[in-house]
């Protein structure tokens, strides 16, 4: 027999429904009820788990052609790829506890969305709906590129979360997942970009705390490298299952989809290099 954890109503049979029908809240079963602790002590906390999302909004990001051959820009390609990711997730369990960030920055930075999985599916009617919104907000900015500007702001989200001192969240706890690489919360940042830091000199110092949970996507075809992707390499962190850098190059139209399960694994638990998303995308490709 199931029972509510809310207003206590029970269903003779599971295979009815998993939330109570006259609050939608879970339902449980009334055997394990007396060993969960009240809501008020850490054990009822929510479990939280968090992606970052710092968009570049630049000149060249809302004004310049993605690839060779394609007539999307670089920031309708990243307003995509989000909107993708996040609507992929519609079969997610917890879609309520798992919160994305989006940040568009050029010489200023602005917030695009903080919302859950779950609010986002239910403010917006489809993919393309959702994606027009973020291109939007980034077509807003178009100016030079402050990279240690959107740096600072990601890394002050990522401590305020991991320091549960996000006051909209309530009564939360960050998901930890442990396991042969330690304790590792479930948060990444990731910083979507295509040229070199112009505001000054880059810090690459910014993220000396949890600097493995910063991945960067570098958008630029293959015969317009920069010193962007040097500067982009330089600040990501190291996977510490591969010791590999958490930086990926986009170059071309075939790598769209790639992009696309970039945002699925930073968003996730599976991973934080490139090797770890080849890992992830032939798992998928073999089940």
């Amino acid at each position: 027999m199931l029972k509510c954890t809310n207003c206590k109503s029970t269903i003779p049979d599971p295979k009815n429904s998993c939330r109570c029908m006259e609050c939608q809240n879970i339902m449980i079963d009334a055997s394990l009820e007396e060993n969960t602790t009240p809501n008020n002590q850490k054990g009822l906390e929510r479990e939280v788990g968090i992606c970052i999302l710092l968009m570049d909004a630049s000149w060249s990001m809302t004004n310049e052609k993605a690839f060779d051959n394609s007539n999307k820009t670089k920031a309708r390609i990243v307003a995509e790829s989000v909107a993708y990711g996040i609507f992929d997730l519609h079969d997610l369990s917890n879609k309520e506890d798992a919160y994305v960030a989006g940040y568009a920055f050029d010489e200023n930075i602005s917030d695009v969305f903080f919302s859950t999985v779950n609010e986002i599916l239910n403010d917006y009617s489809s993919v393309t709906e959702f994606a027009n919104h973020i291109e939007k907000k980034l077509i807003n900015h178009s100016k030079g590129t402050d990279i240690n500007l959107a740096l600072k702001t990601g890394h002050e989200v990522l401590d305020k979360f991991l320091n549960k001192s996000i006051g909209h969240f309530q009564d939360y706890t960050p998901l930890i997942h442990t396991g042969e690489l330690g304790d590792i919360p479930n948060a990444r940042v990731l910083i979507y970009t295509d040229g070199e830091h112009t505001q000054g000199d880059l810090n690459t110092n910014i993220f000396t705390n949890n600097k493995k949970l910063l991945m960067g996507a570098y958008l630029e075809s293959s015969n317009r490298l920069s010193e962007g992707q040097n500067s982009l390499n330089s600040i990501v962190g190291t996977c510490p299952k591969h010791n590999q850098k958490n930086f990926f190059h986009y170059k071309s139209e075939s790598d769209y989809a790639q992009l696309r399960s970039l945002f699925s694994m930073s968003s996730g638990t599976s991973g934080f290099c490139p090797i770890c998303l080849d890992e992830k995308i032939n798992s998928e490709i073999t089940l």
